[in-house]
């Protein structure tokens, strides 16, 4: 019993200093989880009032923009209406002179004025019809006409207005016979009208040439070839990856005026017709845009 009674007292009081040191620390790891605890909820509380703050930001922005497109699509309509106008006068005037006219050259100068202000009419009541309705999806508004004999009333106004501005115009069309096709030449001549006018408004006193050809498919379709080429200022190769973007402004050469919008649209248009589109460029040596789209031809 006198040895047991010191090893029983000693032992009692490891006993107590354990006990306490562990109390000790209990309490320390509850005081620091607690003020973690703490923390954490500061920072979530904070990051919940900004999310509360960016989502009033954003729906504020959001009325904005959607003000701001209402009112876009106001203007875009007046304009298209008001257009309109002067183009029923302008084409009303040109058939009026090209029924009283004998000379061969005057004919063919107001009979492209004609075709011309008609394709603008058209363009800008499909501007009128879209701003009405701003998610409708385009379509294809498809008649019967002559393909070769088309293609000549689009590339004559054109031809005119290259060699006005200081360029060479080239059309080599190895269309031989003039098939009758079902299909929307308005769009086809949307799509010459903004790939030579890109070429036209970047390049001086060079050449642009449109390359035009057909080929045969298997059943009643045919494929439509088109080449550009123009010897302008072209396009760097850090710009070619972006051109068919939307808005898109590139750093040097032909996108710097943002043709990008342009050949977005112009993609937009191939891809209706089942086709593709592509574009080679080299930085002040010149743009070539080609694409291929399918046409329906009627039996004859």
């Amino acid at each position: 019993n006198a040895l047991i009674k010191p090893l029983e007292k000693q032992s009692y009081d490891e006993i107590q200093s354990i006990a306490k040191t562990k109390a000790k620390q209990r309490n320390y790891l509850i005081f620091v989880l607690t003020f973690l605890m703490l923390l954490l909820s500061i920072v979530v509380f904070r990051f919940t009032l900004f999310a509360f703050d960016l989502e009033k930001k954003l729906v504020a922005s959001q009325e904005k923009n959607l003000k701001n497109l209402e009112y876009k699509n106001k203007i875009m309509g007046m304009i298209s209406h008001e257009v309109r106008s002067p183009l029923n006068i302008i084409s009303l005037y040109s058939k009026l002179v090209t029924s009283k006219v004998t000379d061969p050259e005057m004919k063919e100068v107001f009979g492209s004025i004609q075709h011309t202000t008609s394709t603008l009419l058209l363009l800008t009541n499909q501007i009128l019809e879209y701003s009405k309705n701003e998610n409708r999806k385009m379509i294809l508004n498809k008649s019967n006409f002559y393909l070769k004999q088309e293609l000549t009333k689009m590339i004559e106004p054109l031809h005119k207005l290259c060699v006005e501005n200081g360029n060479q115009f080239h059309w080599k069309n190895s269309i031989s016979t003039d098939s009758l096709v079902f299909s929307d030449a308005v769009k086809i001549n949307q799509l010459f009208y903004n790939l030579v006018g890109n070429a036209l408004k970047y390049t001086k006193n060079g050449t642009i040439t449109v390359e035009t050809k057909t080929e045969k498919l298997v059943g009643e379709t045919i494929q439509f070839h088109v080449d550009v080429v123009d010897s302008g200022s072209g396009i760097s190769k850090e710009d070619m990856k972006n051109v068919f973007e939307d808005y898109f402004q590139g750093t040097n050469g032909i996108n710097s005026m943002g043709i990008g919008l342009g050949l977005k649209l112009c993609k937009e248009i191939v891809e209706l017709f089942d086709g593709k589109i592509s574009i080679q460029s080299e930085l002040n040596k010149g743009t070539n845009v080609s694409f291929v789209i399918q046409l329906d031809l009627v039996k004859n």
